[in-house]
C-alpha cells in the first residue's frame, strides 16, 4: 500500500510529536508515595513525606510508545 504525500506528511508529524513526548517523559521522574525513608533511592518532600522513583517504561502502557514510534517509522520507509 503506497501512502500519498499528504498521508506521509501527517504520519511524519505524528512521529515527531511522539518523539517529543518520549523525550519529555525521559527527563521526568515518576514517583510513588512510600513509607519510611530507608534507602538513598528516595525523595523527601518539605512536608516530610517520602517518594520513591519508579521505572515508567517497565510494566506500564508507556512501554508501548517506543514500539509505536518504530511501527510508524517502518510504515514511512
Amino acid at each position: 500500500m503506497a501512502l500519498t504525500r499528504k498521508q506521509t506528511i501527517a504520519i511524519s508529524r505524528i512521529v515527531n510529536d511522539l518523539e517529543r513526548v518520549k523525550s519529555y517523559l525521559d527527563t521526568r521522574e515518576v514517583c510513588i508515595p512510600g513509607g519510611v525513608a530507608t534507602t538513598t533511592l528516595h525523595y523527601t518532600r518539605h512536608d516530610g513525606s517520602v517518594l520513591y522513583a519508579v521505572d515508567k517504561w517497565i510494566g506500564s502502557e508507556l512501554a508501548i510508545l517506543p514500539s509505536a514510534i518504530g511501527a510508524l517509522r517502518q510504515l514511512l520507509a
